[in-house]
């Protein structure tokens, strides 16, 4: 038998009904018997792993960029994605993760999205 643990609470997963996804698991509130998700924390959960792939998108640029720059080799496409992820992101996109209403918009909000 499967268990589930919600702010300390564990139940069993036969007695609740739980989101379809866990990605946004930190943020899962257990409302009676039905598991919901709080969309503010969803929210910050979204907004964590879309800077997380940005950061990661630019460490990968930098480094394709001075093996390039080391070789003589033209490197303008991995600085475009350098300068494109180290400006702030832009306020009509950010704007997308506070309006977004449901899980299932927010899980398809990405970092290309932002920036």
């Amino acid at each position: 038998m499967a268990f589930t643990e919600i702010d300390g609470v564990v139940r069993s997963n036969a007695e609740i009904t739980l989101p379809e996804s866990r990605e946004f698991r930190g943020a899962w509130v257990l409302s009676g018997d039905v598991v919901t998700i709080d969309m503010d924390k969803a929210r910050e959960i979204k907004a964590e792993k879309i800077m997380r792939k940005a950061l990661d998108r630019v460490k990968i640029a930098e480094e394709q960029s001075l093996k390039k720059a080391i070789k003589g080799e033209d490197s303008t496409a991995e600085e475009d994605e350098i300068a494109k992820f180290k400006i702030k992101p832009k306020a009509s996109s950010v704007a997308l993760l506070s309006n977004a209403t449901t899980p299932e918009e927010l899980s398809l909000i990405t970092e290309e999205d932002l920036f």
